[in-house]
């Protein structure tokens, strides 16, 4: 029950009896939520418990005469309060925030609820506070940000392993094991549906003389001018593995007999056309390239690259430009 009073000129008369009062306001002081008593006609606080008075920070006795509509911040909410207990209607509950003392501003949820009393109506107001629960909300939301962009992070570093694992770092082509495993696929699918798909090998000849005269070096640009050759040369949808030291293999849906073999002969004269440095001087690459088509018969794509490997051609290079023979 209250201790401290307004003055009586400045507390409004309320609606019930004395004794009547007294018990609702024992009812309700005692309730760990935060309850007041308006009159209906001016929303005039008739009690405020004091669970109320710790969410605005002040004396529940201070507010008696107030008007707790005017302590909603939004103007709308405060709107809607008066137009539905002007109409008799209850409100909420309704998520808004209530100035407290020195301005401050708190979360709260509130509910408004007309009641009949033998002498007259006065309105129910209960009040959850939310400030708590949003903060922890906001806390929660960070923590969950953190997560996510974590999450985000690890899934781009295990991204970036897989291609890692899957890819050869010298000319970026698939490692071998992967590269027949996709084209295992590709294979079984141009059979199921009978589509075209041609398999072809590109050797890379006299790598081991590279080596040996040129240098590790010059050897190393080889096998890269050979792979960046293939892979301008292919599409997207195209399969291009590092079989071994010195040998590729390709795998390309929907291409038929006369297409791979357009590709091998513009394989044949780009690369032929290379000229590279070694230790020893310029030299120019020697390559052999050679196509199956893989999508007739019940083959592997291990025996389709042997097909391919019986059937290479060779382009004989020219001579370097700066040789003088």
């Amino acid at each position: 029950m209250m201790t401290a009073t307004r003055p009586e000129r400045d507390r409004p008369e309320s609606p019930c009896e004395p004794a009547q009062m007294r018990l609702l306001e024992a009812m309700l002081d005692t309730s760990p939520v935060a309850v007041a008593v308006t009159a209906p006609e001016d929303l005039h606080i008739l009690f405020a418990n004091a669970a109320l008075g710790r969410i605005l920070s002040l004396e529940p006795a201070l507010l008696a005469g107030e008007r707790l509509v005017d302590r909603v911040l939004s103007k709308e909410d405060a709107a809607k309060i008066l137009d539905h207990i002007g109409r008799g209607d209850g409100v909420g509950p309704l998520s808004t925030r209530l100035r407290s003392r020195d301005q401050a501003h708190r979360w709260t949820t509130l509910t408004l609820e007309p009641v009949a009393t033998s002498e007259g109506m006065v309105v129910l107001w209960w009040i959850e506070d939310e400030e708590e629960m949003r903060r922890l909300e906001q806390r929660l939301g960070a923590s969950l940000i953190k997560e996510h962009k974590l999450l985000q992070r690890l899934e781009s570093l295990d991204m970036d392993l897989g291609r890692m694992t899957a890819e050869d770092p010298l000319t970026g082509a698939l490692v071998r094991e992967r590269f027949i495993e996709l084209g295992e696929l590709e294979l079984i699918g141009a059979r199921r549906y009978r589509e075209h798909v041609a398999v072809l090998t590109v050797t890379l000849l006299d790598f081991e003389p590279i080596c040996e005269f040129q240098g590790l070096a010059a050897s190393e640009d080889a096998v890269k001018t050979v792979a960046g050759a293939c892979q301008k040369s292919l599409r997207q949808v195209d399969y291009f593995g590092h079989l071994n030291d010195h040998r590729f293999g390709i795998v390309l849906p929907g291409i038929d007999g006369k297409q791979a073999e357009n590709l091998r002969n513009s394989l044949l004269k780009s690369l032929s056309a290379q000229t590279l440095r070694g230790l020893n001087g310029p030299f120019r690459l020697r390559v052999a390239v050679g196509h199956t088509q893989a999508s007739q018969g019940d083959i592997s794509l291990l025996e389709a690259l042997g097909r391919a490997t019986d059937h290479e051609q060779v382009l004989a290079p020219r001579p370097p430009k700066d040789d003088k023979s």
